[in-house]
C-alpha cells in the first residue's frame, strides 16, 4: 500500500506531463530549440500592464532589470540599437514585455523609442493612454513627419512612443516602403534604443520584414500557453537566421514565490541558486541539504496532486 501510494502520484504526474501540449518546464524549450534563453518574467498579479518604475522593488521589476543587464550580451556594440519583439501567436505577452523593457531602459537615462508596429492589433497606445490621431501609417504615406508621430510617453522624460496610427488595409506593404528604412536611420541618430513591438511571426510576415532593420530579436513564449510543437518553428527561424540575433524570453512564469527573489522558478521546473532565497541550491548534495531537497520535492508532489 505504501509503494502504491508513492507510485500512483508519480504515474499521474508523468501521464499529465506527457498529455500536456503546452510548455511548462525549461526542458520543454531546451529540448526543442538551441535558441538561447535571455530571461524569464513572472506572473503579473496586478491589474495594470506597466509595472516598472524607478522605485519599484517587486520581483517582476527585478526581472526586467535583469533583462536590461542581459541586453549587453546580444547588443555588445553601442551602434546596435534596434530590438524587435515578436511571438508565435497573439496573447503571449510581447507588448507587455516591450513596454516594460522600454521603461526599464528609459529610467537609466537612455533615450528610448517604443514603436507600435503590430499594425493589425496595436496595444501600446492603450497601455500609455495615448490619444494621438497620427502615427506610423501617417508617416510612411507622407501625411506626417517624424516629429509629429514620435510623441512623449507621459511616463518618463526619456521614453517616446510611435503609435501605429490609423489601421491600414495593407500593413505588410506599408512596412516594405522605402520610407521605413529612412525612418530607422533617423531614429538611430536620435535614440539610444529603439524597441519595436511587431505582429506575431507565426501569423504574418511583418516581423521578418522589420527584422531586416533590426540588430536583435526577442522572441516571447508564455508558460502554459505556447504549444510545444511551436518551439520547433522557433528553432527553424533561429537555425536559418530568418530573424537577427534571436533569443527567447519566457513570460508569465508561475510557481512558488513565497521567498523574495526568484522562487517563481519552482513552478517552471528549475530555480536559481544565487542572489536571493536558497544560496545552497546546486552546491550541496548531502546531509541536511539533501533532506530539505527531499521535503521540497515531496511538497511539490503533494501540491500537484492536490493532497
Amino acid at each position: 500500500a505504501f509503494l502504491i501510494g508513492l507510485l500512483l502520484p508519480c504515474i499521474g504526474i508523468y501521464l499529465k506531463e506527457q498529455l500536456n501540449t503546452k510548455i511548462v518546464k525549461r526542458k520543454d524549450i531546451t529540448s526543442r530549440t538551441n535558441t538561447p534563453l535571455l530571461a524569464e518574467i513572472g506572473h503579473n498579479t496586478e491589474d495594470k500592464a506597466i509595472l516598472v518604475d524607478a522605485g519599484s522593488k517587486s520581483i517582476i521589476s527585478e526581472q526586467f532589470r535583469n533583462l536590461r543587464t542581459n541586453l549587453q550580451f546580444i547588443l555588445p556594440d553601442p551602434n546596435q540599437k534596434v530590438i524587435v519583439l515578436t511571438s508565435t501567436m497573439s496573447g503571449e505577452g510581447k507588448s507587455f514585455i516591450a513596454t516594460n523593457l522600454a521603461i526599464s531602459l528609459a529610467i537609466t537615462n537612455k533615450k528610448v523609442a517604443l514603436l507600435e508596429f503590430d499594425l493589425r492589433k496595436p496595444k501600446i497606445s492603450k497601455m500609455f493612454n495615448l490619444t494621438s490621431p497620427v502615427g506610423f501609417s501617417n508617416y510612411v504615406i507622407g501625411k506626417s513627419d517624424l516629429k509629429e508621430v514620435v510623441v512623449p510617453s507621459g511616463v518618463h522624460d526619456s521614453l517616446f512612443i510611435m503609435p501605429a496610427g490609423p489601421l491600414p488595409p495593407n500593413p505588410s506593404e506599408l512596412l516594405m516602403m522605402g520610407k521605413v528604412k529612412e525612418m530607422f536611420e533617423m531614429l538611430r541618430a536620435h535614440f539610444d534604443y529603439i524597441i519595436v513591438d511587431t505582429a506575431p511571426v507565426g501569423l504574418v510576415t511583418d516581423a521578418q520584414i522589420v527584422g531586416s532593420y533590426a540588430d536583435a530579436t526577442i522572441y516571447v513564449v508564455r508558460q502554459d500557453y505556447t504549444f510545444k510543437q511551436q518551439i520547433s518553428y522557433i528553432d527553424d527561424l533561429y537555425i536559418n537566421k530568418k530573424l537577427p540575433s534571436m533569443s527567447l524570453i519566457v513570460n508569465d512564469v508561475s510557481g512558488s514565490s513565497s521567498a523574495y527573489g526568484y522562487g517563481y522558478g519552482y513552478g517552471y521546473g528549475y530555480s536559481y541558486g544565487y542572489g536571493y532565497g536558497d544560496y545552497s541550491n546546486g552546491y550541496f548534495e548531502s546531509g541536511d541539504h539533501m533532506r530539505k531537497g527531499w521535503r521540497k520535492t515531496f511538497h511539490q508532489l503533494r501540491k500537484k496532486i492536490g493532497v
